[in-house]
């Protein structure tokens, strides 16, 4: 077991971590559009890396990665993005 745990990916830097699989994450602006399209049936948290949804009966979530925030959800529902630098 201690092999395997040696073998995973250094998540401080997430393109190593998710280009394996191909997994592409959007841009900011992007993610913030998809989201903000039907703003008045969701309530966003962010988790983790995760916007979940809290609203809907269904489970869902977006992911943003390791490099973006939610910053403030404004009274019409819409969210508000930011793109953070890792510390070192």
């Amino acid at each position: 077991m201690s092999d395997k745990l040696e073998q995973l990916p250094d998540y401080k830097d997430e393109q190593a971590a998710l280009g394996q699989e191909g997994i592409k994450i959007p841009p900011l602006k992007e993610l913030e559009n998809r989201v903000n399209a039907d703003p008045k049936h969701h309530q966003w948290r962010q988790k983790g890396p995760y916007l979940v949804c809290s609203a809907c009966k269904s489970r869902h979530a977006v992911y943003l990665g390791l490099d973006k925030v939610l910053k403030t959800t404004k009274n019409n529902g819409e969210i508000v993005l930011e793109a953070i630098t890792p510390q070192e």
